[in-house]
């Protein structure tokens, strides 16, 4: 397998530099698979290093961050694969994309491969910060801090240990998230790290699965969570 995973780093490399720098096309998934298909083939190959780097869990190429790759793909069937996808999804952001690569992968190696949890890295609460407040990110619907108020989403101070839909001048909660307070559910910080990296694979219907597509790096997320612990 390592040497099928060398093999992927370095026609990637060759096609484009894309080894060194995936985040030259997308700092994200959030781009439309659209975009990926009219792309110029160049450009296509540093999707697949960041789609590559997603299936592992990692924003990085190295041959280390891709040990959950299939062992019988090479650079030539991942690309086709992406290829057929978006082009029958283009609407589709291209995180979506990579998780059905996974999926796919998964599927054929008999095994699905495990995502880093944000509970075995050290969080920066400082680049939390900023994680938090950047565009398209925690900030856009939840206020954190002195004089914290509920905007579209209840606001977060303490959340660390919060029981689920527990706000009491929220009146927003989706279905789901008060079926899970109802159920008792804490918002401890392995269940945060769960919540944060896909909304949408725990609670559907909930206006942030809607909006917030999720943070695939478990370091964004560890620092998020020691962040979110300064303001308990």
């Amino acid at each position: 397998m390592r040497r099928i995973l060398a093999g992927i780093v370095v026609a990637v490399t060759m096609a484009g530099g894309a080894a060194a720098e995936p985040g030259a096309v997308l700092s994200s998934g959030a781009k439309p698979c659209g975009d990926f298909v009219a792309a110029p083939l160049e450009d296509q190959w540093r999707y697949e290093a960041w789609a590559v780097g997603y299936v592992s869990g990692q924003n990085s190429m190295d041959v280390g961050s891709m040990r959950n790759v299939g062992s019988s793909w090479t650079p030539d069937s991942v690309m086709v694969w992406l290829q057929n996808y978006c082009s029958q999804h283009p609407l589709d952001d291209f995180a979506t994309a990579a998780d059905k690569l996974r999926q796919e992968l998964a599927a054929q190696e008999g095994r699905l491969p495990q995502k880093p949890s944000a509970l075995d890295l050290a969080g920066d609460a400082e680049k939390g910060k900023e994680v938090y407040a950047k565009q398209n990110s925690c900030g856009l619907c939840h206020q954190v801090g002195p004089g914290a108020k509920n905007l579209i989403g209840p606001e977060l101070n303490g959340i660390v240990g919060r029981k689920a839909a527990s706000v009491a001048d929220y009146a927003l909660y989706s279905a789901g998230m008060k079926k899970l307070g109802e159920q008792g559910y804490v918002w401890t910080e392995e269940n945060i790290d769960k919540w944060i990296a896909d909304p949408k694979a725990m609670i559907p219907d909930s206006p942030m699965a809607l909006v917030f597509q999720g943070l695939p790096d478990a370091q964004e997320r560890a620092d998020v969570i020691a962040y979110l612990k300064t303001n308990q």
